[in-house]
């Protein structure tokens, strides 16, 4: 737990898996729930962020007054040091491990490919214990437990990640960057009712998304998810006749909405949540020309992946990431 409003920190390959292999036997995770400790009640999860390349993700309950772990300096941990291992392994709940820092720094690359930093401990670390903390003598977390060798003479070879503060500070920054441009930005355009043709050479400017050319002949959904036009010289991003057509009803139904506590029907919540309907349209879009899928957000308006790996920098003038696109936000609007 992160934060006392129901933030938590975990592994990625818990919610998302990909390997056949993995111990959760899953795919995108279509439900998350959470135990607390001494709480018999399952609160229902929504993910906040991951990334695959640390495996990690952030998930959130809907609970208050929560006690937040203290986060502590895993680049000054000590081989030989005393450590802790936190988790639920084979489905045994809250059990605590105990032993030393074997190594620091680990470069360990996991079954999917992914490589990162870590600390290898002899602490027991088994399936489920994934996600969980290893802490220093003082309670602080220092890693969280990710993986372990196993196999026939192999014993006490575990590892934690220590790629989280990286993490949670760009996942907050882009939170930020994109909160910001939504009330200051976006609202611009209400406040001044702004027409769509102004906003989409806005669009053209800021972000290098471009009208498609010709024909505005519609196109279906699932068409246009496996379409990315190649970025023409200068970095401009041609969008699909779907996608710019979900752009102007984004526009249309971003200038209509009053401001005051609205009733919102499932379906918009699910897309738009609290934020405008043209800031999350304008994101899915760029995040769809990175090559990642529109089922990838949470109900926030923000991409479920943190640092997916699009289809390639050179390719879509720049966007390789969700990083670029909240970075430029920021720089739109002044964000520190």
């Amino acid at each position: 737990i992160i934060s006392e409003d129901g933030y938590v920190l975990t592994n990625n390959h818990v919610v998302n898996s990909s390997s056949s292999s993995s111990y959760y036997e899953l795919g995108k995770a279509n439900k998350i729930t959470v135990s607390l400790y001494n709480d018999d009640t399952e609160y229902e999860a929504e993910i906040v962020g991951t990334d695959e390349q640390t495996d990690l993700a952030v998930i959130k309950i809907d609970k208050d007054g929560l006690t937040a772990a203290e986060l502590g300096d895993s680049s000054s941990v000590k081989v030989g040091e005393f450590c802790m291992a936190i988790g639920n392994p084979l489905g045994l709940g809250s059990t605590v491990t105990d032993g030393i820092i074997s190594a620091v720094n680990r470069e360990v690359t996991d079954e999917e490919g992914n490589s990162y930093t870590a600390i290898q401990t002899n602490a027991a670390i088994n399936s489920g214990n994934s996600g969980g903390a290893l802490v220093n003598s003082q309670g602080q977390v220092i890693g969280i437990n990710t993986l372990k060798i196993s196999g026939d003479g192999v014993e006490g070879v575990g590892f934690a990640g220590t790629d989280y503060d990286t993490f949670l500070t760009n996942l907050t920054n882009q939170k930020i960057s994109y909160a910001k441009f939504d009330s200051d930005y976006v609202a611009g355009y209400k406040e001044n009712k702004t027409d769509f043709e102004t906003v989409m050479q806005d669009v053209t400017e800021l972000f290098g998304l471009q009208a498609p050319q010709g024909t505005t002949e519609t196109t279906n959904q699932a068409d246009s998810k496996d379409e990315h036009p190649e970025g023409e010289e200068g970095g401009t991003l041609v969008m699909t006749d779907y996608e710019y057509q979900k752009l102007q009803a984004a526009y249309e139904e971003t200038m209509s909405r009053t401001g005051e506590e609205e009733e919102f029907g499932q379906e918009e919540y699910v897309l738009y949540g609290s934020y405008e309907p043209l800031t999350v349209t304008i994101t899915h879009i760029l995040n769809n020309k990175s090559g990642i899928d529109f089922s990838s957000y949470a109900h926030t308006g923000l991409p479920v992946e943190v640092f997916a790996m699009g289809v390639g920098q050179e390719q879509f003038g720049g966007y390789y990431d969700n990083t670029d696109i909240y970075n430029k936000m920021a720089a739109i609007t002044g964000v520190q």
